[in-house]
């Protein structure tokens, strides 16, 4: 599913293994916030599955868009889904540390690296139970 406006994108790709990529691109602040939080909304996350926010693509994020996107994934760890942060451009990275971002949701680099993550993750569930 993907949708755009007001120079804001947002896409979601489920994939096989549990892992969900919700590609964001553009500006994220008060105009836009809301289409995220009812597009993430509108996923439908299990235990099972990583919610993987790429934010690589994003711009340009100010209090109101931060504070939607913490929303959304507050509410995907609500309903026991896994939340990862990737890509975030050196603005986004500022901005995520200033608000300690990576103390409540895991941050990562890359795609590659959220993948790896999850994949650890499992594993280590796995050996657990």
């Amino acid at each position: 599913m993907a949708e755009e406006g007001q120079g804001f994108s947002v896409s979601a790709v489920e994939h096989d293994d549990g892992l969900v990529v919700v590609a964001l691109a553009g500006e994220l602040d008060f105009v836009t916030g809301s289409e995220l939080s009812r597009r993430l909304a509108e996923l439908s996350v299990t235990a099972e599955e990583t919610v993987v926010l790429d934010v690589t693509d994003v711009t340009f994020v100010d209090s109101t868009g931060l504070n939607q996107l913490v929303a959304a994934a507050t509410e995907i760890q609500r309903r026991e889904g896994s939340v990862v942060f990737a890509g975030a451009s050196p603005h986004v990275a500022r901005v995520f540390d200033i608000v300690r971002l990576g103390d409540a949701f895991r941050v990562v680099e890359t795609l590659a690296d959220a993948r790896s993550a999850m994949t650890r993750e499992r594993v280590d569930e796995r050996h657990a139970g």
